[in-house]
Formats: structure tokens, C-alpha cells, sequence
């Protein structure tokens, strides 16, 4: 049985595959709708209204350590950011671009040792790293990072 995945660019040479059974949504996102917070980790872009409802933005780039994404980030007018979700929670990581549907089986998958990634797949000689969101979002509830403490 194959697990279905969202796979995202964050760089050009840095791509993503998010659980697809964890995203909602894909936003086009405006700059001028995000109010940022400041003293937060830098990872934590700010909020924004989504239909009435207060939505965390982050940069899924320097979540992962990939610091070549923290200049790019608000740097153009609009934004792509696909809505993760575990249980109750949600927040919005900003990619660069949508790269389409990929399954892989379980088996496929290796270890990958960043506590944001569930794993990684070798796809074409390229490994693709996998998203654990659920790790993700206890990351980002630990106080030190909330505070931008590290």
C-alpha cells in the first residue's frame, strides 16, 4: 500500500514531501495580510486572518535549518503556503513552489536525522526528505522556540 504526499519546493535545490493525509488547503498569500509578532523565533512569520480564523504562517525553510530561505521569505508581494494539519491544530508553511502528488511505499522510506522529518526517499539518486508534522508542531510548542530562544 503507497502513502500519498504533497512534494513542495523550498529552494531549487530543496524539496519536501509533506504527508498529503496532514495538509488542508493551499493559499496564495499577500504579504500585507500577514501581522508579524515580534520576539518570536524567527521560523514564526506571524498571522493571518483565513476566513475569520487566526492562522500561524512559518517558514518551513528555516524550521529545517535551510538558511538560504530567511532572505527570501516576504520578499515578493505574494506567497504559496499549504495548510498543515494535525488534529485541532493548523499552521501555514510558506513554500516557493507546488510541486505535485508523489506516493511511496512505507518500506521506501529511510531514517532522516533532523527532528522535523519523519524520514527521507531516493528518488532519481535525489533523496526527498518527508515531514513529520506532528513533529513539527511539538517543535514549535517547546517555550524556548516560541521565544526565539534556541
Amino acid at each position: 500500500m503507497t502513502v500519498d504526499f504533497f512534494q513542495v519546493e523550498l529552494e531549487p535545490a530543496w524539496r519536501l514531501a509533506i504527508p498529503l493525509d496532514h495538509t488542508a488547503e493551499v493559499l496564495s498569500l499577500s504579504w500585507s495580510e500577514l501581522c508579524p509578532i515580534p520576539g518570536l523565533m524567527p521560523a514564526l512569520l506571524g498571522i493571518s486572518n483565513q476566513r475569520g480564523r487566526l492562522l500561524w504562517m512559518l517558514d518551513l525553510g528555516l524550521v529545517l535549518d535551510l538558511p538560504s530561505c530567511a532572505g527570501r521569505v516576504g520578499s515578493l508581494e505574494k506567497s504559496t503556503a499549504i495548510v498543515l494539519t494535525q488534529g485541532s491544530l493548523r499552521a501555514a508553511g510558506v513554500v516557493k513552489a507546488l510541486k505535485g502528488i508523489v506516493s511511496f511505499e512505507p518500506q521506501a522510506i529511510q531514517p532522516h536525522p533532523h527532528p522535523c522529518l519523519t524520514g527521507q526517499v531516493v528518488q532519481d539518486s535525489i533523496a526527498l526528505p518527508i515531514l513529520s508534522v506532528e513533529r513539527l508542531f511539538q517543535f514549535l510548542q517547546e517555550p524556548t522556540r516560541l521565544a526565539g530562544v534556541a
